[in-house]
């Protein structure tokens, strides 16, 4: 987990789970169930739960065969929903969000993306 902020109390704000790298059905880390694992983690606690996403497997043909579809993660965005403790996705890295070489981001965008979304609380 990276964690941006600490209150000098000791009371972690927000997390980056970096455990979110996987895709749906992956056998070893499904992200399907790390996701509601990381949203019961950070129930009650006070801590701004965003949920790191691995752009930067989209397309990549080392990934499994999930990673080569474009709709994976936007997949993982309509899981979020099932989950209000998921207060938003950040993507790695910077330089796949602007090449975007599988068209992942693209498709995120236009399926999740239709207003701008809200600050951080």
């Amino acid at each position: 987990m990276r964690s941006s902020y600490a209150k000098p109390s000791g009371v972690v704000t927000l997390a980056t789970p970096v455990q979110c790298y996987w895709n749906i059905g992956f056998a070893a880390a499904d992200y399907a169930r790390l996701l509601p694992w990381w949203s019961a983690v950070v129930e009650g606690s006070g801590t701004q739960l965003y949920v790191g996403e691995a752009l930067y497997k989209a397309g990549d043909p080392a990934q499994p065969a999930a990673w080569q579809d474009p709709a994976e993660l936007s997949r993982h965005l309509t899981l979020a929903t099932s989950y209000p403790r998921a207060r938003g996705h950040v993507f790695f890295a910077a330089r796949e969000a602007a090449a975007d070489p599988a068209g992942a981001m693209a498709r995120v965008v236009a399926d999740h993306y239709g207003e701008p979304a809200p600050p951080p609380a």
